[in-house]
């Protein structure tokens, strides 16, 4: 099974990018794609800094659009660097806060760790939203690699490569089939000639007693 997967991901990064789908795209080291993530967060909270002096809603927004674009891009062998990436990067984004400006995640008189655990209260409904589509899209994208990159078996069409051929498997005939149309497969065509010759010989003789007589 693994020696198919792997087969299966060499041809679909020997497509041609039009004929992939929005499930075969993602082809990007997990670290890469981790880093990336990490930069648009970091960009959404200096925004928030600036403007608000505080984490709004433009932070929780980039977090979930950085967790749904971290998940189409990894390619399939980094999955579970992102798979387990979204709840890391919240919580280093807050204890980053907590322990630089406490104020912008909780009261500036808190401590660190109320500060941490104020923030991540705070932000948990985005986080599990984030979260949430994170696992479910690396668990399409995994249905899709084992369906030719349908989401449904037989959805899609197999796209042959330049130079291969496809072949079509040879259908056998039912059995009903067979005793429908007469039994002739399986008949002894010898035998068979050699009893009409016979009927024939012995009608010719009777026809040659009768007129005899």
């Amino acid at each position: 099974m693994s020696a198919r997967k792997e087969t299966y991901r060499a041809e679909v990064s020997s497509r041609a990018p039009q004929s992939r789908t929005l499930w075969e795209e993602g082809q990007k080291p997990g670290r890469l794609v981790a880093s990336a993530a990490a930069l648009l967060v970091l960009a959404a909270v200096l925004i928030d800094l600036v403007a608000f002096d505080d984490l709004t809603l433009v932070f929780d927004i980039a977090f979930v659009l950085a967790c749904v674009v971290a998940a189409f891009a990894v390619r399939p062998r980094d999955f579970f660097v992102i798979g387990v990436y979204p709840p890391l990067l919240m919580a280093g984004t807050v204890a980053l806060l907590a322990a630089l400006r406490p104020g912008a995640v909780a009261e500036p008189a808190d401590g660190f760790l109320q500060a941490l655990v104020s923030g991540l209260a705070h932000h948990s409904g985005f986080l599990v939203l984030g979260y949430a589509l994170t696992l479910g899209i690396l668990a399409l994208r995994q249905v899709a690699l084992r369906n030719a990159g349908a989401i449904r078996p037989g959805g899609r069409p197999q796209i042959p490569l330049s130079g291969t051929r496809i072949t079509e498997p040879r259908k056998e005939p039912e059995p009903g089939r067979r005793q429908a149309s007469g039994g002739l497969d399986g008949l002894d065509y010898p035998r068979a000639a050699a009893r009409m010759s016979r009927r024939s010989s012995g009608g010719n003789a009777n026809t040659k007693d009768s007129s005899a007589v």
